[in-house]
């Protein structure tokens, strides 16, 4: 959890107005929007959590139109924020052969990744639910080049992903990112929305080493 969040509070777009204090009407406030709603002013305070008790001042964080007595919504740009704030998971990566492969063998890739609930998330005014969902898989495999899937790959036989590695002798720390897309639901509502940016989750490497083979004639046994 954040160590600070906003305080949320509305009065009338008019000079002279604050949280807590005057709140008195104005022609910018009773004519700009269309009745009963009236321009309001969209005031925030940042909370420390570790010192609840310190008063920072009051900002206006802009202007909307609002019916007064409205339960106070979170912004679309809070509820953006909050969703790249998800725990969203980091993609370990597999490799087969584990730990050492040869140059030029297919080198199978793969992660898991499904998507995830989080459910109840405090934005302070309102909870929000999330849904967040892997939809692009960056693979890095350490010798300077990438490729992009909108699978996680599979293991040996299923495999989608695969990379030959040109040179042996040198070891590599191939990793994955995993690109998460999100969507959000306020509890009031029934209705989806997307979340228009994306989460990059990027993984922690591993080691590869790349091995040389050479083939050997031997005699038939039989």
């Amino acid at each position: 959890m954040p160590r600070y969040y906003n305080r949320v509070a509305f009065t009338q777009a008019c000079g002279g107005n604050t949280p807590g204090g005057t709140d008195a009407g104005c022609a910018n406030s009773t004519g700009s929007c269309t009745a009963p709603q009236l321009m309001m002013y969209r005031w925030l305070q940042q909370v420390d959590r570790l010192n609840p008790a310190l008063e920072n001042p009051w900002i206006i964080g802009g202007e909307e139109c609002r019916t007064p007595g409205d339960k106070p919504r979170a912004s679309l740009t809070d509820i953006y924020s909050a969703f790249r704030r998800l725990p969203v998971a980091r993609g370990v990566l597999h490799a087969q052969p584990a730990g050492r492969t040869l140059v030029g063998l297919d080198t199978v890739f793969y992660t898991e990744a499904v998507p995830r609930s989080f459910p109840d998330v405090d934005l302070v005014v309102e909870r929000i639910d999330f849904v967040a969902t892997p939809v692009q898989f960056v693979w890095h495999f350490g010798d300077g080049t990438s490729s992009t899937s909108s699978d996680p790959g599979a293991a040996y036989p299923h495999q989608t992903v695969t990379h030959a590695y040109r040179a042996a002798g040198v070891t590599h720390e191939p990793s994955v990112t995993v690109v998460w897309a999100g969507k959000f639901k306020r509890q009031d509502e029934s209705t989806w929305h997307e979340v228009p940016d994306r989460v990059e989750a990027a993984g922690t490497p591993v080691s590869l080493a790349v091995a040389s083979a050479r083939s050997v004639l031997v005699e038939d046994p039989d």
